[in-house]
Formats: C-alpha cells, sequence, structure tokens
C-alpha cells in the first residue's frame, strides 16, 4: 500500500505515529508525510521524506490567540473544552487543507492515517477519495470537545458541499488507540470509533544512531555508582515557558536524589546562565530522547503531556503531575485513578509539596507496584507491525 501519514507538526503529535510509520516501510508498504515544517527535521532524521502543509506551527498559534483568546481568561483545567476546538478544528485545519488536499492528489495514497488533532485530514481523504483512519497521541478525546470542534469545521466542508460530519468524520473508517484499557476506564476516555485497533504506545523519540550526551551519561553513571535514584523532570515543548520548572528545582535541592530536567528550545524561566543557580544534583539540557533516558530513571515529573506520561508508563515508572494545560489534567487523573502517580495542581505544586510527593513515589512500595503492573498491561498489547497487518487486511495489500 501507499500510506500518507499526516499529522500537525507539534513533537507530541508527531512521535506516536512515527512507530507506525516506521513498521508499515519496514513490512514493505511506501509511506509519505504531510506535516509542517517543524517536523520535517525529525522525519528526516528517521529517513522519512515530508511534504510541508500549513504556516508555521506558531504562526498557526499566534492566529489562535488573536481569533480565539480575545477578552478570554480561561481555567487550567478546561481549557481545551475551548483550545482544542478553534486551536485545532477552526485555525490549524483551515491552515493545513489546501497542503493535504495537494499531498493526497499528488501521491494518491491508498489510506490516510493521521493523528487525531489533524482534523483537516478526514475533508481531504473525503475529498481525493481515499479511506482514513485516526491515529491517538494520548487517550481518546472527549465527545464534547469533538462536537465543538465539528461546528467550528462546518463551514470548511460545506465549501466543498458536504454537510459537516460526525466528530470531524474522525472515525469513519476506524481509529487506533493506544490507551490500556485500566487508564481508559473513565466515561471522557472511549474509544469513539466503531472499527478500533489497539497498539501498544509506541511514541518514537531517538533517531537512528542518537545517544545521550557525554555530561549527562556521566551525570547518571555517577548516580548510579552513588546508589541515587534518578528522576526525569520535563515541561515538554509547548507548556514548558513558565514558572512551573522553579518550585521542582528548589524541591530537588531538598532530596538524595539525582534530577534530570529538560527545558525545551525555550527559555524555561529558569536561569541557564549562572550554573550556581542549578543544585549539583540537577543536570539540564535542553532535549534528550526520553526512550535513552527513561530506562534509567526511578520516577518522572512532568507536566502529563501523552509523550511523557505513556513513556514512563512503559517502563513501570511512578510519576507526580503538575500539569499546565491541554489534555494533562485528564491524563493526570487517569494514571492517579490507577494508583501509578501523584498530582499537583496550581499553587499546590510548591518546593515542599513536590519534595513530598516525589520522596513518596520512590519510597512507598504501592506506586511502585502500580506503574509496574500498567507496563505489563502495555507490554501486552499488539506492536505497530500487528496494527500494519491488520490495516492490510482491511484496506488492501502492497502494491508491489
Amino acid at each position: 500500500m501507499r500510506i500518507l501519514f499526516a499529522t500537525t507538526p507539534a513533537t507530541g503529535h508527531v512521535q506516536p505515529v512515527l512507530g507506525l510509520a516506521l513498521a508499515a516501510r519496514a513490512a514493505g508498504h511506501d509511506i509519505a508525510w504531510a506535516s509542517g515544517r517543524e517536523a520535517m527535521p525529525q522525519l528526516r532524521a528517521h529517513g522519512s521524506a515530508g511534504a510541508e502543509g500549513g504556516s508555521p506551527w506558531e504562526e498557526v498559534r499566534r492566529g489562535y490567540r488573536e481569533r480565539g483568546l480575545q477578552g478570554r481568561t480561561l481555567e487550567p483545567r478546561t481549557a481545551s473544552a475551548f483550545s482544542f476546538p478553534h486551536l485545532f478544528g477552526e485555525v490549524a485545519a483551515q491552515d493545513m487543507l489546501p497542503g493535504l488536499r495537494a499531498a493526497v492528489a499528488e501521491l494518491r495514497p491508498d489510506l490516510v492515517v493521521h493523528e487525531i488533532g489533524c482534523l483537516a485530514a478526514p475533508l481531504a481523504a473525503r475529498l481525493g477519495g481515499v479511506p482514513h483512519v485516526s491515529h491517538a497521541f494520548g487517550l481518546p478525546l472527549p465527545t464534547a470537545n469533538l462536537e465543538a470542534a465539528s461546528t467550528r469545521l462546518a463551514p470548511a466542508w460545506a465549501a466543498h458541499g458536504l454537510p459537516a460530519p460526525r466528530l470531524c468524520g474522525l472515525f469513519d473508517h476506524g481509529s487506533i488507540e493506544f490507551a490500556p484499557s485500566s487508564l481508559a476506564a473513565g466515561a471522557a476516555h472511549r474509544a469513539q470509533a466503531e472499527r478500533v485497533w489497539r497498539q501498544r504506545p509506541a511514541s518514537v523519540t531517538a533517531a537512528p544512531g542518537a545517544a545521550l550526551p557525554p555530561s549527562l551519561a556521566a551525570f547518571l553513571d555517577a548516580a548510579k555508582a552513588a546508589g541515587r535514584p534518578v528522576v526525569y523532570v520535563t515541561f515538554g515543548t509547548v507548556f514548558n515557558a513558565g514558572a512551573a520548572f522553579g518550585p521542582v528545582i528548589e524541591a530537588a535541592r531538598r532530596l538524595d536524589a539525582a534530577f534530570v530536567a529538560t527545558t525545551g528550545a525555550v527559555d524555561s524561566g529558569v536561569s541557564r546562565a549562572d550554573g550556581a543557580e542549578w543544585p549539583a544534583n540537577v543536570w539540564v539540557g535542553e532535549y534528550v530522547p526520553q526512550s535513552l533516558l527513561l530506562p534509567r530513571c526511578a520516577a518522572v515529573v512532568s507536566h502529563g503531556g501523552a509523550g511523557t506520561a505513556f513513556g514512563a508508563a512503559g517502563e513501570g515508572l511512578a510519576q507526580l503531575f503538575v500539569p499546565q494545560g491541554a489534555d494533562q489534567f485528564r491524563n493526570a487523573d487517569a494514571f492517579v485513578a490507577v494508583g501509578a502517580a501523584l498530582l499537583l495542581e496550581g499553587a499546590a505544586a510548591t518546593p515542599a509539596a513536590i519534595a513530598t510527593a516525589v520522596t513518596r513515589l520512590l519510597g512507598e512500595a504501592a506506586f511502585g507496584t502500580a506503574a509496574r503492573r500498567l507496563r505489563d498491561e502495555i507490554a501486552g498489547m499488539p506492536m505497530p507491525a500487528d496494527t500494519v497487518r491488520a490495516l492490510e487486511q482491511t484496506f488492501g495489500p502492497r502494491r508491489g
């Protein structure tokens, strides 16, 4: 088959789909990508060509802020009910649609696989007469968010003489979901499609040949020699510009553990210019492939983005969530419900509270037991290669 993978360019939306794309290529299928320019270096690192579609992601987000947020103050826990329909259903979808239509027309794929935030893909596939399958980047999205996004998308469908489909048309031909059953037990976490393929979370973060920075490798070796547990700290690549790092770093000063903090490519609000501001037990860098780091960790402190949360779950790590927005609160609630995590929200995330929470995660056996149970559940889920075979059976054989 020839498969077109379509994603918004945000890192957390590309990485979960990459595992399936690489498995499809390994099985002999022709694969192509349509995404924003920010995704191109990552795709090229994995040997995949990509067609740029739409404006730079920061411009898309700026357009969302200018068009959708005027005069509004959103509460972080409930913000996604507004931001998802407006950012993904209105601004991003309309921005990406021309490029996706062009990619479908040029490549003539047998199937389009698109992450669930790429809401232009169902319309582009429909106009091109191609079946499409949605791919999760986390827990299934709440129905209310998708219904609101459908309303925002209706003019785009109407412009082509088509009625707006239910739930943005995302699930017309099926969906790939990777939330373990125990995490997806809540009513808001149910899969929306009639045809669902379950797949192990397979977020790909390390390019072929990648290695840990030498200074980090030495830091981790020293921690192991000293018998100190390693705690990974991240607030992702989108919600990393606030003051969330400060309390975590202050908490690290109080603990006999080694902390690895990745700040992302923008200033996290914690100065990196003066090394004296960082405790000796904290290593700081902008980015480290999680797939190389997490196996050497004992716990994770994060915003609760899906890539980090599910990556840590696959390694059986207990987690502390300090959510900032988007789907992070729903992720945190789901992990707390199965006993594998703790949650601190807003003003409750003080240095003292964070230090206490990390101490509990490292010292109380119940958290480790629940995290390992979740790890074993994930390990029993189908691999991306299994999903490829299922797609072959449903949508046709290779072209040869």
